[in-house]
């Protein structure tokens, strides 16, 4: 019973009405206080947004193909105000996992992968740049920032684990 609370919520998100709304020249009318759902998991697979929903298709979210589609059928984090405050960290973080890669691993393209070529036609070129990062200034390529300054305590790697958890 527990599990199904917790995973009802990765499903949908749910508001209440703060006022009375009428939905635009629908005539239906949410009065104050109703719980409003927004089945998340069912937007993210319907066919009419996204076809083949079940397929891995990372080329769905190319801007041409974005462009096409209604503003929030997408809501990986929610939106508005309430969005998870998790999404700008999942952000930097999949930012640092992808210079850990390319820092420590020779990344080659396989065969079978197609570049495609830009609109004014000049070949694909690699630019490679070492971030600048500091825990004071954050993370910076150029004039880029990448990520925000970080707040770390640094704990001694020769301390025992229990001594650094309780703090002693």
């Amino acid at each position: 019973m527990r599990f199904a609370i917790h995973l009802k919520l990765l499903f949908r998100l749910e508001r209440e009405a703060a006022a009375d709304h009428k939905l635009g020249d629908t005539g239906i009318i949410i009065p104050k206080g109703m719980l409003i759902t927004i089945p998340v998991y069912a937007m993210h697979r319907d066919p009419k947004y996204w076809p083949n929903p079940e397929r891995f298709d990372p080329e769905r979210f190319e801007p041409e193909v974005e462009k096409n589609r209604p503003e929030f059928c997408y809501l990986p984090f929610g939106a508005g105000p309430r969005k998870c405050l998790g999404k700008t960290f999942a952000l930097i973080e999949i930012k640092f996992c992808l210079a850990y890669v390319v820092r420590h691993f020779k990344v080659n393209r396989c065969p079978e992968t197609k570049l495609k070529s830009p609109h004014y036609g000049s070949p694909h070129r690699i630019v490679y740049a070492r971030p600048n990062m500091s825990a004071n200034s954050g993370a910076h390529v150029g004039n880029h920032l990448l990520a925000p300054p970080l707040q770390l305590h640094l704990l001694s790697p020769k301390q025992p684990l229990m001594s650094r958890i309780s703090g002693q």
